[in-house]
């Protein structure tokens, strides 16, 4: 898990700022929360420890004013609060999204969070993922040592390795 208070949310070098790279596939009508906004509450949901859509859903729910300010979560006149994204729209958002290119941004934000340098590269074939007359699924994954975190991880051919170890940074 990740301490929210010691890592980089606002927009130089933060989260939100990586997360404004990532092209947003819905249509404008009817967005009442941000891309940015939706995505970071999910990354850091997970990186506290949330496991499903309805954990993330919680954990949004639960965050300080604080927090939802920070994560750049919208100002509700009514309410007079700043309000989180449901389960619904954060499931439906992150449904939408292209995986490998958040995938990408945030093992870019996580490498800049680390504070060292020690990467570990390890390489892995899935253990029950060749189907029948196939070949297994094998991943190659570079870690942040000291975090114990993933921050890319990619799928490759079991003769590819070195060129997907040159392909993850």
């Amino acid at each position: 898990m990740v301490d929210l208070n010691q890592v980089t949310l606002g927009p130089k070098g933060g989260l939100t700022e990586y997360l404004a790279k990532i092209k947003d596939p819905r249509k404008p009508r009817g967005i009442r929360h941000s891309q940015v906004t939706i995505l970071a509450v999910a990354i850091c949901a997970l990186l506290s420890g949330a496991k499903s859509f309805i954990g993330i859903g919680e954990w949004a729910a639960n965050l300080s004013q604080e927090l939802l300010k920070r994560l750049g979560c919208r100002y509700n006149d009514r309410l007079e609060k700043y309000v989180p994204p449901s389960e619904p729209t954060l499931r439906r958002s992150i449904q939408s999204v292209n995986a490998d290119e958040v995938d990408r941004i945030i093992g870019e934000w996580l490498a800049h969070q680390s504070s060292d340098d020690i990467i570990a590269v390890d390489g892995k074939v899935l253990r029950g993922s060749k189907p029948a007359g196939g070949k297994a699924v094998h991943l190659v994954s570079a870690l942040l040592h000291h975090e114990r975190m993933v921050i890319s991880q990619q799928q490759v051919d079991k003769k590819a390795m070195k060129s997907a170890l040159s392909n993850l940074f």
